[in-house]
């Protein structure tokens, strides 16, 4: 028999142990700071993307000089009768200026989104009204949040001009609360 050595190599069981463990112990740590950012990120992103529909309501109700109302939706048909926008909401041409606002089958739709299910949005406004001539718009407030209390929510304020700006970090939320 020959007594030469042979050649191996892989890992003992003492060093996938310790790999394991060190494993186990950055998952634990990381993880929870991982789905806080996601959260944060979630809460930021339809914030976002809110803000450019708003945007762009109150810009095709210029250019077209036309009434253009925001409101939220569950169907993407139709404007719901609550300030609740967390299941999405729709952007149209209200050509009949009718109050309160209702997307006609000879309105124009300018978009809609479906919002995340991690998301909630409540407004102090069933719909936003932007006007051609700049005139007067609803003024409002929309309310971002998080699916977690200790979520810092994001603010959509829309002046009378129907300017809306983002505002983070500030508790004052009017008479808004997060669900």
């Amino acid at each position: 028999m020959d007594n030469a050595p042979v050649n191996t190599s892989g890992f003992t069981l003492l060093e996938l142990i310790i790999a394991l463990a060190i494993t186990a112990i950055v998952s634990t740590v990381g993880l929870p700071a991982m789905s806080d950012w996601l959260g944060n990120q979630r809460v930021r992103a339809e914030s976002h993307l809110l803000w450019q529909h708003l945007g762009l309501a109150r810009q095709t109700a210029v250019l077209r000089r036309q009434v253009v109302v925001a409101c939220p939706t569950a169907d993407g048909l139709r404007c719901d009768n609550d300030a609740d926008w967390s299941q999405g909401w729709m952007v149209f041409i209200n050509l009949d200026d009718d109050r309160p606002a209702q997307k006609d089958p000879h309105e124009r739709l300018i978009s809609r989104h479906q919002s995340h299910d991690r998301i909630r949005i409540v407004s102090n406004r069933r719909t936003l009204r932007f006007s051609g001539d700049l005139q007067r718009a609803s003024n409002g407030r929309l309310l971002v949040c998080g699916d977690r209390p200790d979520q810092p929510p994001t603010q959509l304020v829309i002046s009378p001009t129907g300017r809306t700006r983002l505002v983070t970090g500030d508790t004052d939320t009017g008479s808004l609360v997060c669900p």
